[in-house]
């Protein structure tokens, strides 16, 4: 016998759009379903499965009479008014698990702002910021930061409140801030182990340097630090042509999960690196010296030299060393410099080791340090916007070091650096001037340091690139 489908009241509030439908069988039982965006479909099925269930689950003698008997329409009970409580639509009860949100730091917001935006209330927010304080320093999450936060229902209402909030740092290091009762948060930070392995870059430049590494894979931490080791030879305006070749190894490293998902990895320093330049292969290798760790050629000689050829990073050669019309006087004079251009505010950093003689404004350079080095030799830096923090003159000086920013004081177009080499008081050209290596291995250490290069050469050689050749989209 077909089950009868029987309408009752909605028990529902102004904002249920839920209807229910009591389903009974002959065999007494009462099935209910939601039927919110079921189609008339679905429901035929469901009540035909009931009443063949029910017809089924009969004996044969059952099943025999109630084939013979004819359909009639059961009983209805007397109608009885219901209470004004059983009538009363019945609140709705959040489920009982956690929801969670993904929000990304806006440029120049802060994490509070972030957590209003969330709909996080006043007192949550300013005890989840006081718990995740003492465990970083909230000023250093940048722009684009992704903070996790999870949201728990309150019983018996439905609001939900903030759970926790977890702000991942790196690929193994994550802090997690969670409610703890009526007692606020507690923040604690969550190391994941990492395991140690290398990945190896291989391309040919096409467009530009930098372009080519990343579209072979090439992370841009590694391909910063690889630009950085080269710079004490190669100058990257002139020299670097298409078709010049680069390989990388570098360190990796993943947590358990990112190794067996292939996810994201954390890098390490450059092991090995390998740049062709005209058809001359320049290798270089990580080795840890007795003077401790450094970069050698093939030959055992350090890559650092007595200073950089170039001492500001992603600048263009702008004008070159020799006679020029001035820009600005009109008229040809001896350029005794190079200018890089690069945006105001570009960090400068100290070309070599050694004493700073002059921090101040000097005339047509603008604001000036000139550093005198070791030997003969000295440095000078021109139009900077600003000092660096202590430059002053007396102060000491170490390679790489902040000396100022990038700016267009002093008789200038545009915000540039004018770079000076001077050998005996005299400038030289910084693009052509050669300098001696730094440090070169010799005797024991060098044999020990050949041996390191023929074990990175194998390990090379058999670990199979990411990208074999970089091309451009």
């Amino acid at each position: 016998m077909t089950p009868q489908l029987r309408s009752r009241t909605p028990k529902t509030d102004e904002n249920d759009s839920f209807r229910w439908r009591d389903l009974i069988s002959p065999s007494g039982r009462v099935y209910t379903m939601i039927g919110a965006g079921v189609g008339a479909a679905v429901t035929i099925a469901i009540v035909a499965a009931l009443g063949f269930l029910s017809a089924t689950a009969l004996p044969a003698e059952r099943r025999s009479t109630q084939a013979s008997a004819p359909s009639a329409e059961p009983a209805r009970p007397p109608y009885q008014p219901r209470s004004e409580a059983a009538t009363r639509p019945r609140e709705a009860v959040l489920p009982d698990v956690e929801l969670a949100s993904l929000v990304r730091l806006a440029r120049g917001g802060t994490l509070a702002q972030a957590l209003d935006r969330a709909g996080v209330g006043a007192a949550d927010a300013n005890d989840v910021i006081a718990a995740l304080a003492t465990q970083l320093n909230l000023r250093r999450l940048g722009a684009g930061q992704l903070v996790e936060l999870k949201f728990e229902p309150i019983p018996a209402t439905q609001q939900r409140r903030l759970a926790s909030v977890i702000i991942p740092l790196d690929v193994d290091s994550t802090i997690i801030a969670k409610r703890a009762g009526e007692a606020g948060f507690v923040a604690r930070r969550e190391d994941k182990a990492l395991h140690a392995g290398s990945a190896r870059v291989v391309g040919t430049i096409d467009d530009s340097l930098f372009v080519s590494a990343q579209a072979a894979g090439m992370p841009i931490r590694v391909i910063m630090d690889f630009i950085r080791l080269y710079s004490w030879d190669v100058d990257f305006q002139r020299e670097i042509q298409p078709g010049d070749r680069f390989e990388v190894l570098f360190e990796q490293f993943h947590t358990e999960v990112d190794r067996v998902t292939q996810g994201g990895a954390k890098v390490g320093e450059i092991l090995y690196a390998s740049l062709t330049i005209k058809g001359d292969d320049v290798r270089y290798y990580r080795y840890r010296a007795p003077a401790g760790v450094d970069y050698f050629n093939a030959s055992g000689e350090s890559v650092r030299k007595a200073l950089l050829k170039t001492p500001l990073d992603g600048a263009k050669l702008t004008s070159g060393f020799g006679k020029r019309t001035h820009p600005i006087l009109g008229y040809t004079r001896m350029h005794r410099g190079v200018d890089f251009a690069a945006p105001v505010g570009t960090p400068i950093v100290a070309a070599g080791n050694g004493t700073v003689e002059v921090a101040g404004s000097n005339g047509a350079y603008g604001n000036y340090v000139r550093i005198r080095h070791s030997g003969n030799y000295q440095t000078a830096y021109a139009h900077l916007s600003r000092f660096g923090y202590g430059v002053r003159a007396g102060r000491t000086i170490k390679q790489g070091q902040i000396i100022g920013y990038v700016g267009t004081t002093g008789l200038s177009t545009g915000p540039h650096l004018h770079y000076e080499i001077l050998v005996g008081g005299n400038q030289v050209n910084p693009m052509t001037v050669k300098f001696a290596s730094g440090n070169k291995l010799n005797g024991r250490e060098l044999a020990q340091f050949r041996r390191h290069v023929a074990d990175v050469d194998a390990r090379v050689a058999a670990l199979p690139p990411l990208v074999k050749v970089a091309t451009r989209e």
